[in-house]
């Protein structure tokens, strides 16, 4: 089960099966609300309305931030069913993570 966070700052617990309605909710954002994002453990991914995403640690410095742009919704669910999984090394080998969080010149 991941804890979603979606983009008014409700927080509820789901399956990465419902990360396309975590998704939908971007349409939501605004200059204060920019993203979404689900977390396990220690571990969380987030996602701007660019799909944009990053991945850190939330609670210390085991993982700095990553990101890199999504191509598709689908990829984002794989990394949430592998998140859920606690694959957190096959999350951080599949995709082309850069470091640090998303910048507008990328």
């Amino acid at each position: 089960m991941l804890s979603f966070m979606w983009v008014l700052g409700d927080m509820t617990d789901n399956s990465p099966e419902e990360i396309p309605a975590l998704l939908a909710d971007l349409a939501n954002v605004d200059e204060e609300h920019v993203d979404v994002g689900f977390e396990k453990g220690d571990y969380g991914v987030g996602v701007l309305a660019d799909r944009w995403i990053y991945i850190s640690d939330l609670e210390g410095d085991s993982l700095p931030p990553f990101s890199f742009h999504a191509p598709d919704d689908e990829t984002i669910v794989e990394i949430g069913r592998l998140l859920d999984a606690g694959r957190l090394n096959e999350i951080l080998e599949r995709y082309p993570w850069q470091d640090g969080y998303p910048r507008a010149n990328r």
